[in-house]
């Protein structure tokens, strides 16, 4: 037996050898074509959930929505930009990393009159993520800010059964573990919690320029724009009221005009860094307006490492307590030294 397949062997081996180099070529080629075509398939799906994404049905049906279909303590709103995905990672990394599940982070970002590449690079970073609030009516620009504040209000109060809300912006570092702490503690309705101005004269020019206030020389007290919290009790009267609302420049503005004629709880707090420059750094401050990708790197790095949020605590400009029993224009005298 072994001898007639060597004499098989000698007689035919460059004719098996040719067979089976067509036999494997035919099954590369066939698990080519067959892997070809599976990732074609998912390819295909990939482009179709993003046209969909981009149509006009699919934001037709998220803002249409009515029947609150998440429920959460907290919800933390960020105000971002189209193509600033390098901070969300940074912030999603740190100080918005392990959150409990009962708070819910969202970028907001305004999606209007973006590039087509663009507009596709946020949708898969949202399939991706899953925390982003886009927001088709708004052009992403400063001067549309007050809108954007106004649409994702809108949203989460339709979309979303909570709490409180802390908006801020993406340069800013928040401690979330202590305002959730005193949140839970105080329970309190009707809250309007940040760092209060009564005597800002209203902008004549430049970025912040007003051109429509008309109600008195100075602003109304609000809680600056680099972080506030406000309870659901408050953002439900602005949206459900947003149609009456007159939109100034600012958004923190806008949002002390809103509320000015309410019986409301305005709680003024030092903690709360959130002017348009930082006042330092100090380790009881909740939220740091104004921080660099690194600054915000380095106060989480050094918390997590030392229980304390400033490798060293400076003082750059003074601080205030609000004082409600004197006129707005009287309120904020930066005299105490002590204060944060």
């Amino acid at each position: 037996m072994v001898s007639k397949l060597r004499r098989f062997s000698a007689r035919h081996g460059t004719t098996v050898l040719i067979c089976g180099i067509v036999v494997t070529f035919c099954l590369v080629l066939c698990l080519s074509l067959c892997s070809w075509t599976c990732d074609n398939a998912v390819g295909n799906q990939l482009r179709q959930d993003i046209r969909y994404l981009q149509s006009r049905t699919y934001w037709k049906n998220v803002n249409s929505v009515t029947q609150q279909t998440l429920s959460c303590f907290l919800i933390v709103l960020v105000m971002s930009g189209p193509k600033d995905r390098r901070y969300r990672n940074l912030i999603r990394e740190t100080w918005l990393k392990n959150v409990p599940d009962d708070i819910l982070a969202r970028f907001v970002i305004g999606t209007g009159n973006l590039t087509n590449e663009t507009r596709d690079n946020l949708l898969k970073e949202n399939l991706l993520k899953q925390d982003l609030i886009l927001l088709p009516e708004v052009v992403d620009a400063y001067k549309n800010l007050t809108l954007k504040v106004l649409d994702s209000f809108t949203w989460i109060d339709n979309n979303i059964d909570y709490k409180y809300v802390i908006k801020t912006d993406q340069d800013t570092y928040v401690r979330l573990d202590v305002i959730e702490k005193e949140l839970r503690s105080s329970g309190k309705r009707r809250l309007y919690w940040g760092f209060f101005d009564g005597r800002a004269h209203v902008k004549k020019q430049g970025k912040w320029q007003e051109k429509e206030f008309v109600l008195c020389d100075r602003y109304l007290p609000y809680a600056v724009g680099g972080g506030y919290v406000l309870s659901s009790d408050l953002i439900h009267f602005i949206a459900t009221n947003r149609n009456l609302l007159q939109l100034f420049r600012s958004e923190d503005v806008s949002v002390g005009v809103w509320l000015a004629p309410l019986s409301i709880n305005r709680v003024h707090d030092p903690r709360f860094d959130t002017e348009f420059i930082s006042r330092g750094c100090n380790n009881i401050y909740l939220i740091t307006h104004k921080q660099s990708m690194q600054d915000i790197q380095d106060k989480h790095d050094h918390l997590l490492k030392t229980g304390h949020l400033c490798r060293r605590q400076i003082k750059k400009r003074p601080s205030y307590i609000y004082n409600w029993d004197v006129l707005p224009t009287q309120c904020c005298e930066r005299k105490n030294h002590s204060i944060p």
